[in-house]
């Protein structure tokens, strides 16, 4: 037999041992794989042999599949060398779940294979012992990345990116798309004010489970429970994105346990503080807006949408819209009290919503905050009487909304205007 018939057979035998290693089939029933050369005169050419075990041989290789199982070839790895792989392999080199295969290549070099979810973990030596040494590497390496295969890698552009630029990174490819350019602003703002602050130059890839405990224990002791319901949002998001693209091997935000955070609602502003604003002509820019505010109950943030008609009318574009859900504009009457300052509105628009801040906070106690406003006219507006389903209509209350207002109810001018001089502080 030539060198060239031998390399054929080689082929073939090492073909046929895959077949075998997928089926993943039990030592007692695998043949042993050999050929011999033909050559007169020649002595027998080393056995090529394919052990199947879930552990290794012992001393002397028993030469056929029931002597080998008959002397225990079971037990390739030993108690020691098992308590050295990762935890979630002990189990199940333990129980026999996984079988290792064992092959001498070339008479004289062991290998190892191993297939797990798909990814084959390979090992090789001249020594045996020296093969499990590297095999139990190699599951160590597998167990931190995920997979063997290359391809399956993150890029190393996201790999080398640390937590704070991962996470805005995760926020341009996948929130922006879907969100609005404030909501995005406001997003990347925490990033950098608290995540970036605490990482610092952590990479993404290093990042634990205690590390963003901590970061989350830290804002619940400081009383910034709003604050780390959103923190605990971006990690949350991150952390699982970062699973996915192959950069950290579980989600750690799982083992995260913090205690909802329990919301305030919005305060109403006594009667007597509103009329007492109101009892004085508005003296600057903050406080027409205000006086507008009170009469509408619109959002500050929707001041920059309004659009005037010759009617008295105002028309608002409503917030808190998804970003690919069409604009939604809503027509309301203004009220006799804010007439008479309708063009002076109109020239100062836009204005920055400090303004308008500093403007309530000069007028009405600290206890108090410019969304209160909101919650004060919707108050007012239905302790006077006015039609409810209108009064979410011009606060753009959508959530109690029926298909009848939503879609069928269109409000007549006139009845407008009369609801809205019912509101009276």
């Amino acid at each position: 037999m030539d060198n060239y018939e031998r390399q054929l057979l080689e082929n073939a035998l090492d073909l046929l041992y895959r077949i075998i290693g997928y089926a993943d089939a039990k030592a007692d029933t695998v043949p042993v794989l050999r050929f011999v050369t033909e050559e007169k005169n020649s002595p027998p050419a080393d056995l090529q042999e394919a052990y199947f075990f879930n552990s290794g041989p012992t001393d002397e290789t028993p030469s056929s599949p029931k002597e080998r199982s008959q002397k225990g070839i079971d037990n390739l790895f030993s108690e020691e060398e098992i308590s050295k792989m990762p935890r979630k392999f002990r189990k199940i080199f333990r129980t026999n779940k996984q079988t290792a295969h064992v092959r001498r290549k070339d008479g004289d070099v062991y290998e190892i294979r191993m297939q797990i979810d798909g990814h084959r973990i390979t090992a090789s030596a001249k020594y045996l012992d020296l093969a499990k040494e590297r095999f139990i590497k190699k599951l160590r390496e597998y167990n931190e990345h995920g997979t063997e295969d290359k391809k399956a890698q993150p890029a190393p552009d996201l790999i080398s990116l640390t937590v704070a630029d991962y996470a805005l990174h995760y926020l341009e490819t996948f929130k922006r798309p879907n969100i609005s350019e404030k909501h995005f602003s406001n997003l990347c703002g925490i990033v950098r004010r608290h995540i970036a602050r605490f990482f610092g130059d952590t990479l993404m890839r290093n990042v634990t489970a205690s590390d963003c405990q901590k970061l989350l224990n830290e804002l619940i002791e400081a009383g910034k429970g709003r604050t780390k319901e959103e923190v605990e949002s971006i990690l949350s998001w991150i952390c699982a994105a970062a699973v996915a693209d192959r950069i950290l091997p579980t989600d750690v935000m799982a083992h995260i346990q913090t205690l909802p955070h329990k919301r305030t609602t919005g305060k109403v502003i006594p009667r007597e503080y509103v009329r007492a604003f109101l009892d004085h002509a508005p003296c600057d820019r903050g406080e027409l807006c205000l006086w507008l505010l009170f009469y509408t109950g619109m959002r500050p943030c929707e001041l920059s949408t309004l659009t005037f008609d010759d009617v008295g009318f105002i028309s608002i574009v409503s917030a808190k819209k998804k970003k690919w859900e069409a604009a939604e504009t809503r027509r309301i009457p203004l009220h006799p009290a804010v007439l008479p300052y309708a063009d002076e509105i109109r020239l100062i628009l836009p204005i920055h919503y400090r303004v308008i801040v500093r403007a309530f906070k000069r007028n009405f106690p600290a206890e108090y905050q410019l969304y209160d406003v909101r919650h004060t006219f919707s108050t007012i507006a239905q302790q006077s009487h006015c039609y409810k389903p209108w009064v979410d209509y011009v606060t753009a209350h959508k959530e109690n909304e029926n298909m009848t207002d939503r879609v069928y109810t269109h409000w007549e001018d006139d009845w407008q205007r009369a609801e809205m001089e019912k509101v009276e502080f």
